[in-house]
C-alpha cells in the first residue's frame, strides 16, 4: 500500500529531475540565453557594467606631456531574484486512491498534473522574458491627446480617451496577468494605470493642462486590431497627454509601463486596478526602456549613463504622425546598423510574432534569403524558416504582433539563485493543506534576467501587423 513517504519518495526519484530539464532544454526562448554564475548577496546579485572610458588617451607631441592619467568607470547593476512558483493541488481523493491501489493509479493522475504545470511555467516565464515587470510595449503614433471633461470620480472617469496602436503584452488588460480582471471602458474599476516614457531620453511623458491630480489610464483594448485606449482623467476638465513632443525625432516610440501605486480620484476615492508587476523578473521591455537600469539611472536628464541606453529604439514609419507601417528592409538594416554603430557587435538574433512573419513575406525580395519548406520534387507554398541578411528569424508566440526585437544573445544573462525545483519542506515535496486531509506540492524558481550591454539591442515597433 502507498504511502505519502513512499509516494514523495517516487516523485523525488521520478520527476524532480524532469523539472530542471524541461526548463533548460524545451523553453523556445529562455534556453537561447546563458546561465551566468554569481556571487549572491541573499535574494541580491551585484554586476560590474562598465560606462566610461578611460579620458587619459590621446595622441602627444614628441616631447610632449603625458595626458592626465585616468581610469575606466563601471557601476554595478544591483539584481534582485524574482520567485515564479506553482503550486499543485492533491485531492483527496487521488490520495486514497493511491493509499488503495498503489502508486501506478496515483502516478497516471500525478503525471497529467506535473506536465500540465510544467507547461504553465514554461508559458509564464517566456512571456516574462519579453515583458516581464512593469514595461509591456510601445506606441508609435504622435498626437495630441484628447482633454478630460470634467472632474474624475468612480461614478463618471470624465477621461479624454484616445485609440492608440499597440506594440506589446495584453495581458494587464485582458485579464490573463496577475490581479486583474479584462478592462472595461464602461466600468472604471477595471481600468489600469500606466506611465509613458520617450525613448530618446528615457524621460516620462507627462500631462498638460495645468489641472490638478492627473492620471493615464488604459480603459480598453482592442485584441484584433492590437490597439488600447489611453484615458486621461483629472480633477477638472481640460487635461490631456500630449505625444507631439517639441524636440522628440521622429521614429521613436513611447515605451507603456504600469504604475506602481492606485489612484485616488476628485473625491477621494480609490480608482481603477492595481497589478502584480513588481514580482516579476525584468523582461526583455524592461531591460532596454527602464530608466533606472537595476538600480543605475540612465536617463539623459542625468547624464551619468546613458552609455546604458539603447539608441536603438525605434518605430517603422518616420512620419510625423507615426502610425502603423509596412515592415521594409531599409528599417530593419537601420535598427541593425544602430546596435552595432554603439555597441561595437551585430546583432545575432531577431525576435517577432508568428503574424509579423506573414507580414515579412509580403514584402520580400530577392535579396532576402529564404529556405523553402518542401523537399526536392514536391511543392509546397509555405516557408518553415526566413531570414534578413543569412540571420534566421526566431518565431515566437511570446512576441506580440506589430513589431521586431532584435539582440545580441551574448549580453543577456539568466541570473539563477536557484534552479527550479520542488520545494521541500524537512525532505518532503507532498505537504497537506491546512484543515483538510488533501496534499499539495510546490515547484520555486529563483531568477532574473538580465542585459549588461542595452546598447547592443533594439526593437522596431509599428509595422502592420499582417
Amino acid at each position: 500500500m502507498a504511502t505519502t513517504t513512499s509516494l514523495d519518495s517516487v516523485l523525488k526519484t521520478n520527476y524532480s529531475a524532469r523539472i530542471e530539464y524541461q526548463l533548460n532544454d524545451e523553453q523556445n526562448l529562455l534556453k537561447m540565453f546563458n546561465n551566468a554564475v554569481w556571487d549572491w548577496y541573499g535574494l541580491e546579485i551585484h554586476i560590474p557594467v562598465h560606462i566610461g572610458r578611460n579620458g587619459g588617451v590621446q595622441a602627444i607631441p614628441f616631447g610632449g606631456n603625458y595626458p592626465t592619467a585616468g581610469d575606466q568607470t563601471y557601476n554595478n547593476l544591483i539584481v534582485t531574484a524574482s520567485l515564479l512558483t506553482a503550486s499543485i493541488f492533491i485531492p483527496r481523493s487521488e490520495m486514497k486512491r493511491a493509499k488503495e491501489k498503489g502508486y501506478g493509479a496515483f502516478i497516471s493522475w500525478w503525471d497529467a498534473e506535473f506536465k500540465r504545470a510544467m507547461v504553465d511555467i514554461k508559458f509564464r516565464a517566456n512571456r516574462y522574458l519579453i515583458s516581464g515587470n512593469r514595461f509591456k510595449g510601445f506606441l508609435d503614433q504622435r498626437a495630441a491627446g484628447q482633454d478630460s471633461t470634467g472632474a474624475c470620480t468612480v461614478a463618471a472617469p470624465a477621461a479624454g480617451t484616445d485609440t492608440l496602436n499597440y506594440f506589446g503584452d495584453l495581458s494587464p488588460f485582458d485579464g490573463t496577468d496577475e490581479n486583474n480582471t479584462a478592462v472595461a471602458s464602461a466600468t472604471s474599476s477595471t481600468w489600469v494605470r500606466v506611465r509613458i516614457f520617450r525613448m530618446d531620453t528615457y524621460a516620462e511623458v507627462t500631462t498638460t493642462g495645468g489641472q490638478a491630480n492627473p492620471a493615464t489610464f488604459v480603459s480598453a483594448i482592442d485584441a484584433v486590431a492590437r490597439t488600447i485606449d489611453l484615458s486621461t482623467v483629472a480633477n477638472a476638465a481640460g487635461e490631456s497627454l500630449d505625444r507631439n513632443i517639441a524636440g522628440m525625432p521622429v521614429g521613436i516610440p513611447f515605451a507603456v509601463a504600469l504604475h506602481p501605486t492606485q489612484y485616488t480620484d476628485s473625491v477621494g476615492a480609490n480608482f481603477g486596478t492595481n497589478t502584480g508587476f513588481a514580482n516579476q523578473p525584468q523582461g526583455i521591455f524592461g531591460n532596454l526602456c527602464e530608466p533606472t537600469h537595476f538600480g543605475i539611472d540612465r536617463t539623459t536628464a542625468t547624464g551619468t549613463a546613458t552609455v546604458l541606453q539603447s539608441d536603438s529604439l525605434f518605430t517603422q514609419s518616420t512620419a510625423g504622425v507615426g502610425g502603423r507601417a509596412a515592415v521594409t528592409p531599409a528599417r530593419v538594416q537601420r535598427v541593425m546598423d544602430q546596435c552595432f554603430v554603439d555597441g561595437g557587435e551585430e546583432v545575432d538574433c531577431i525576435l517577432i510574432s508568428p503574424l509579423t512573419r506573414a507580414a515579412y513575406l509580403a514584402i520580400m525580395t530577392g535579396t532576402i534569403e529564404t529556405q523553402a519548406h518542401a523537399a526536392g520534387g514536391k511543392g509546397d507554398a509555405s516557408y518553415s524558416k526566413l531570414a534578413f541578411a543569412g540571420m534566421q528569424l526566431k518565431v515566437s508566440q511570446h512576441v506580440p504582433p506589430g513589431g521586431w526585437i532584435f539582440l545580441k544573445k551574448n549580453t543577456w544573462k539568466l541570473a539563477q539563485l536557484s534552479k527550479c525545483e520542488f520545494v521541500e519542506d524537512d525532505g518532503a515535496i507532498l505537504h497537506r493543506v491546512s484543515g483538510t486531509s488533501a496534499f499539495e506540492a510546490a515547484i520555486e524558481w529563483y531568477y532574473n534576467f538580465v542585459c549588461t550591454k542595452p546598447r547592443n539591442n533594439g526593437i522596431l515597433a509599428g509595422t502592420t501587423l499582417a
